[in-house]
């Protein structure tokens, strides 16, 4: 015993909300692969590298310590003959050790500095072309 063949109906339901006349111009409708294509660039902005600049502070705050606590050493007596260099050769470590982080914290910022204005750019020609489209659909 077959069954019968059961026929569906498909049914799309549209509504229209209408919007004050002076808030018309505050909305902006965009393709939504536009919309794709943005939020794509935003998820794969470079994270935020916030603890940088704390490391090469610490980092360089250690190494002025250090430094500062060089010259009583040298007027000190008694001291086995590693302890001056040990300390200067530390501080001359943690301060290159921070400008190695100062110069990649800045090639960081300039790279997302670089990431943001593409994402603006792209942003630009979106709303320029939704523009076009707005003043030709009110010429024509």
């Amino acid at each position: 015993m077959e069954l019968p063949e059961e026929e569906y109906l498909s049914w799309a339901q549209k509504r229209r909300i209408p919007l004050p006349s002076e808030a018309t111009d505050q909305y902006m409708l965009i393709r939504i692969d536009d919309f794709h294509r943005v939020r794509r660039s935003v998820q794969e902005l470079p994270s935020s590298h916030e603890n940088i600049p704390a490391a090469y502070f610490a980092l360089f705050g250690a190494a002025v310590a250090i430094g500062v606590a060089v010259p009583p050493l040298l007027t000190a007596t008694g001291l086995p003959s590693w302890i001056v260099p040990t300390f200067i050769v530390s501080a001359c470590a943690l301060c290159v050790l921070g400008l190695i982080l100062t110069i990649i914290a800045h090639v960081l910022k300039k790279d997302k500095k670089k990431e943001a204005a593409d994402i603006v750019q792209e942003m630009e020609k979106i709303e320029a072309n939704y523009r076009g489209r707005k003043s030709a659909g009110t010429n024509g």
